[in-house]
């Protein structure tokens, strides 16, 4: 296939490859109305008119899109360019099993577990969904930065239930190093197959070597279907016997001696490496006995969970954008919440007016605009002292300019001199008024009192004088509209109930600005959503937050937020699919990637509760806690009812003594009243 590298496929930019299989090739790709990188898989062209090929690359999508598991790589979007057919995945930052194998040969019992347990439990969603994946191997296993794994390339999936389209040519699909017997002979399979195939990958994990090898891949197929398994002792003389038994069973000839299921294959697989707790449990599905059993008990719960607490943004505002026209260096400027944040870290550079009255090294300069032209380069490599020196020469050159003098003062702020900047933007505001300037005037008032508001919270650290210098200079007549957004910044900024009306008098004050009323109404939405969260007006939040993700697109905050809200209405499908695009637009916000993370494992736990299959919950929980086991101790409840549910009494209790350690008064009693249910007849 023709490399694809700095094309333009849709609306992806692709930037590189990533590999090419039998079938197509995946490229990593921008996205730019997403902000995102992509994972492109692309039908070659010359397979565009061929109907077996296309069907296989539609159903892959479909498939994939109705797959809803954390260790399951998720697409994204499906189409045709230019005669390609592509489908969109989740970019992951790693690389495959297949790396680490070849990086580390054998890998440790940990490591297995932990694969084991992940693609295990995909496989066993996957196979009770209808879907057998047909090409097990470690090239289609990819691992992010946590070790987390995801089972991709169901390319060569099949839906169960349909046996007469992509069968029909007879052909053998698969990879033969990794092929079923069953499969080599071109019979029909079912999710077994894919047991045996695991069973490989298993062998190569704990061995480092496949267990047949031959010159030609049919080669290869003809050891799967007659040659006796050689033993992993063989190989490995230290291998645990139990763990050896699990690799002989899964590897049986007849797929009747196999395990039944990926569950019931990865249980034995923690029972021989000594997993102590169902912690990093797999996910097979309960009999239907025990999961009436466990419906039963959890009827009997003392009291519902509290919504999964969404993550607190770091900053509550972002710093607005430039107002400022003139010149385009200015945009290096601070406002008001720039400089609040500088002096909360013990930023301030403290140069002072030592940074000024450099004019002399532009004397040979005479023109006003070469000198800005300058001014402008400095402020590019953010030398913001040789724009001052610039600027001064400027203003000796013109010393009625009124806009030179705002532009001085930018500068001086930003070097944290407020005198200086204060003395130029009062002569600004003077000239333009003499000048009847209205807007420049204006702005000169504005950036004045955002300079003073900045030397107080600068000197004093006090919240009450800036507040009362933005109180007093709001009354003055020639304030621009948008110092009221300002103020409403500041507080939301420290959480002050006056942020809403302050955004809502922004927005009706400055219709036609290209930035405020839309950043009047993010706001509104973001404070008035988590303010329905604390009075527990769930649609409410669902309806701020929706609101808040239209106008912020590529706000992960906004989903996260979105995500919980849904969780707290019990709707966990859209609360999964809103910690996924959170965590999706996270970029590298490592805390936030795993907090999304973490409200993805809840919503899967609490889908898989209401399925009736206890032990794949324990496993989502698990994984939320392993996450972020500080941030949300009332996942310990949520896992301690699956146990209470499995009938796992001491685990019960041991996560409800977790949970009983809150910081939350109404998580603490939550879990007062479940330790009490351990000791009702019930339980």
């Amino acid at each position: 296939m023709e490399d694809l590298t700095g094309k333009q496929l849709g609306p992806y930019q692709i930037v590189s490859s990533l590999g090419e299989g039998g079938m197509a090739a995946v490229y990593k790709a921008y996205q730019p109305n997403m902000d995102r990188y992509v994972a492109l898989k692309v039908l070659p062209r010359h397979f565009a008119n061929d109907p077996e090929f296309i069907g296989r690359f539609s159903q892959e999508a479909k498939v994939i899109a109705n797959l809803q598991h954390p260790h399951i790589l998720p697409v994204h979007d499906f189409g045709e360019a230019d005669g390609y057919t592509y489908l969109t995945m989740r970019f992951i930052k790693g690389g495959t099993l297949a790396d680490w194998l070849k990086d580390n040969g054998p890998l440790s019992l940990e490591k297995i577990r932990n694969v084991m347990t992940q693609v295990g439990g995909a496989l066993d969603y996957a196979h009770a969904q209808g879907v057998i994946h047909r090409d097990i191997k470690p090239s289609n296993i990819l691992v992010d930065r946590w070790d987390n794994c995801l089972l991709t390339d169901f390319g060569l999936a099949k839906i169960t239930a349909d046996t007469a389209h992509l069968t029909q040519t007879g052909g053998i699909l698969g990879t033969p190093a990794y092929m079923s017997p069953e499969q080599g002979l071109g019979q029909k399979i079912d999710g077994r197959s894919d047991i045996y195939s695991l069973g490989v990958v298993l062998y190569q994990m704990a061995i480092g070597r496949l267990p047949y090898q031959a010159e030609t891949p049919m080669a290869v197929v003809i050891k799967h279907i007659h040659d006796p398994l050689p033993p992993p002792s063989r190989y490995k003389p230290d291998i645990p016997e139990a763990l050896e038994r699990v690799i002989l069973k899964s590897l049986a000839k007849n797929p009747e001696d196999r395990f039944a299921t990926a569950g019931e294959m990865v249980k034995a697989l923690r029972s021989a490496t000594e997993l102590p707790t169902l912690a990093q449990a797999a996910a097979p599905s309960l009999p239907e006995p025990a999961a009436e059993a466990a419906t039963v008990v959890r009827e009997t719960a003392v009291s519902p969970p509290p919504p999964a607490a969404p993550p607190t943004p770091e900053l509550v505002v972002e710093p607005p954008p430039t107002r400022r026209k003139k010149r385009p260096y200015r945009a290096i400027a601070l406002g008001l919440v720039g400089l609040i944040l500088i002096v909360i870290l013990g930023l301030i550079i403290a140069n002072g007016a030592d940074s000024g009255n450099g004019s002399g090294e532009f004397q040979d300069v005479t023109s006003v605009e070469d000198l800005l032209t300058i001014a402008d380069g400095a402020y590019a490599a953010d030398d913001v002292e040789q724009a001052l020196a610039a600027l001064d020469r400027a203003v000796e050159l013109e010393p009625d300019n009124a806009d030179l003098y705002c532009q001085r003062g930018y500068a001086w702020r930003d070097l944290t001199d407020f005198e200086d900047s204060l003395a130029d933007f009062a002569e600004c505001r003077r000239l333009a008024q003499e000048q009847q300037r209205p807007d420049l005037q204006s702005e000169a008032a504005g950036e004045s009192v955002m300079t003073q508001v900045a030397q107080a919270m600068t000197e004093t650290d006090d919240t009450a004088v800036a507040l009362d210098i933005f109180n007093a200079a709001l009354q003055e007549p020639d304030m621009p509209p948008w110092l009221i957004c300002e103020r409403g910044e500041y507080n939301a900024w420290y959480n002050n109930p006056d942020a809403i009306a302050d955004f809502e008098i922004c927005r009706d004050k400055n219709q036609g600005d290209d930035y405020w009323p839309w950043r009047a109404d993010s706001v509104i939405n973001m404070l008035s959503g988590y303010d329905a969260l604390d009075q527990e007006d769930y649609p409410r939040a669902v309806e701020h937050f929706s609101r808040w993700a239209e106008l912020n697109p590529d706000d992960p905050w906004a989903f996260c937020a979105l995500g919980a809200a849904h969780a707290a209405l019990d709707e966990f499908q859209p609360a999964l699919d809103n910690y996924t695009q959170c965590r999706d637009r996270a970029g590298d916000d490592d805390d936030l990637q795993l907090s999304a993370e973490s409200g993805a494992w809840y919503a899967q736990g609490r889908m898989a509760d209401s399925d009736g299959m206890i032990e794949q919950a324990v496993e989502f929980y698990s994984q939320a806690i392993e996450l972020t086991p500080d941030e949300n101790g009332w996942l310990f409840c949520e896992r301690g009812q699956s146990y209470q549910d499995l009938g796992r009494l001491d685990e019960a209790r041991s996560d409800y003594e977790s949970c009983s350690e809150s910081d939350d008064p109404g998580t603490r009693d939550w879990a007062e009243e479940l330790l009490h249910s351990l000791e009702s007849p019930e339980s």
